[in-house]
């Protein structure tokens, strides 16, 4: 049940399909002729909302999820504009010319990216 984009916990979800499969095994008993009429219905009406309940978690967790990435992506590009702002401010260069500046800053220890030869 989990969403391929967004993983959920692994306690989660097999909870959430346990739920799901026994809601579908309670659906599959009410249709059985060999019970009794009360004990059809009530299986049926807890077997729909065993399942009912496991779809809207499910829905619910990967709204969540799809919410989560979105804020973590806007929050990730404030943080680069703010950082780039900071350096422009520090920097009287013109902007062009400070791009390879905060490439230098942010490459790793091989200081490969943002030379320009």
């Amino acid at each position: 049940m989990a969403s391929p984009d967004i993983p959920a916990s692994s306690g989660k979800s097999t909870i959430l399909s346990l739920i799901a499969w026994l809601s579908v095994c309670l659906l599959a008993t009410a249709w059985g002729p060999k019970l009794d009429a009360s004990l059809r219905d009530r299986s049926a009406e807890i077997g729909a909302l065993g399942l009912a309940a496991a779809v809207g978690l499910e829905v619910t967790g990967r709204t969540r999820g799809h919410i989560k990435k979105r804020s973590q992506q806007k929050a990730a590009g404030r943080r680069l504009t703010r950082n780039l702002v900071k350096v422009a401010a520090h920097n009287t260069a013109p902007t062009v010319d400070v791009i390879p500046h905060i490439d230098q800053k942010t490459a790793g220890d091989d200081g490969l990216v943002g030379k320009v030869d």
